[in-house]
């Protein structure tokens, strides 16, 4: 059985711009991921409402330790278009997406 939990939030309040998309920060939160009994994912799920997206009103992001001895830095960003309605979801979606693609 999988679960991710939240944790309490972190404030935020960052404002983003572009020529095509604007994204306000709201607070995010931090969140851990459980299978099966181990923890495989832990950190600060930050969380952007978009404009001027066709499709998306939110986005979910976040980044992690990664490589050899974790010295490398990966960055994780996840529209919030079905099935990635929130930042538990995002999460899940992701790490899924991450599995089918080293099988691949």
């Amino acid at each position: 059985m999988a679960a991710t939990e939240p944790l309490p939030p972190s404030p935020s309040g960052t404002s983003y711009r572009s020529a095509r998309l604007a994204a306000r920060c709201p607070p995010s939160g931090r969140f851990y991921r459980v299978v099966q009994g181990q923890t495989v994912w832990r950190g600060i799920v930050e969380v952007f409402s978009l404009t001027n997206h066709p499709k998306a009103k939110l986005c979910y992001a976040w980044s992690h330790r990664e490589g050899p001895k974790d010295k490398g830095e990966r960055f994780v960003a996840v529209l919030g278009v079905p099935p990635a309605d929130s930042a538990k979801r995002a999460i899940q979606v992701a790490i899924v997406q991450e599995a089918k693609s080293k099988k691949a």
